[in-house]
């Protein structure tokens, strides 16, 4: 079974769909209310993977999914990605002004993917953030009051929601990354990312550089890094990778080893095929 951020309505289950369409896959489908959720599930077994956003074009990273990502059991992995575009819509409940809109509930990720928009035309609503965007469609469905979310087009219809604006994301080329995680690791493709996250010893100069230039030493092509503190230890920070190539292959396989040695903590994450744009 395959956890996926829920409720029904929300951008991750539109990827959802198209991912399993386009993989063949058959799985059972089960709605989770928070990232958090997922990964709990996952731990207690009453899934078997989990589908999740980690990053946006515009928004960034979606925290919650590293932070469930460091903590994942040794069997778990990233197995798949998939790049979905997002065309970010404004509906409500019943047609209305912009002006007469007081609320917007929407996905954090959601706001800062249509900053312009808000500011040029909503600047004086209140904003309140929720778990996803398919209980913000919930939330607006339920009101009497003329509120508004933001979100996937497709949860009007789901929620007998009136799309006042379509398209309000700033970037037309708005797109989103999804992983599956699963205790399946994926065979080498011939073009593969892998993913692993580290972190270096306090106070010691260059360290961060000594661990990239492994990488750069070996010609293997980093292709993201980004940095999470490390809860209650201000100055000290957990930092993603991805880069080019698959574990089995030999060159990656040790420079890998060599990056572990190195480190004062370390976590392979996965290897999968590079996503594509569905």
């Amino acid at each position: 079974m395959i956890g996926y951020l829920g409720p029904v309505g929300t951008f991750t289950q539109a990827a959802l769909l198209s991912f399993i369409k386009s993989y063949s896959v058959s799985d059972e489908l089960q709605p989770f209310p928070s990232i958090y959720a997922l990964f709990e599930a996952l731990a207690a077994k009453t899934i078997s993977k989990v589908f999740i956003p980690i990053e946006n074009s515009r928004g960034g990273e979606v925290f919650a999914a590293f932070s469930g990502l460091n903590h994942l059991d040794a069997s778990y992995f990233i197995s798949n990605e998939i790049v979905f575009p997002i065309k970010q819509s404004l509906m409500v409940s019943r047609s209305c002004d912009l002006s007469d809109i007081k609320t917007v509930y929407a996905h954090e990720q959601s706001t800062r993917q249509c900053s312009l928009f808000l500011h040029e035309h909503l600047s004086h609503v209140e904003f309140v953030f929720v778990a996803s965007n398919g209980l913000a469609a919930e939330m607006v469905q339920q009101s009497s009051d003329c509120v508004a979310c933001l979100g996937y087009e497709g949860a009007a219809d789901l929620f007998d929601l009136v799309v006042l604006q379509s398209n309000v994301n700033d970037d037309d080329s708005n797109q989103t990354r999804f992983v599956l995680i699963s205790s399946d690791q994926h065979p080498v493709s011939g073009s593969d990312k892998t993913s692993f996250v580290f972190s270096t010893h306090k106070d010691k100069p260059g360290s961060l550089c000594s661990i990239l230039s492994l990488l750069s030493a070996e010609s293997i092509n980093l292709t993201r890094i980004s940095s999470k503190p490390i809860s209650n230890d201000l100055g000290e920070y957990l930092f993603f990778i991805d880069c080019d190539g698959h574990i089995l292959d030999v060159k990656l396989q040790l420079c890998l080893k060599k990056i572990e040695d190195e480190c004062l903590y370390y976590k392979f994450l996965g290897s999968y095929p590079k996503g594509k744009m569905i």
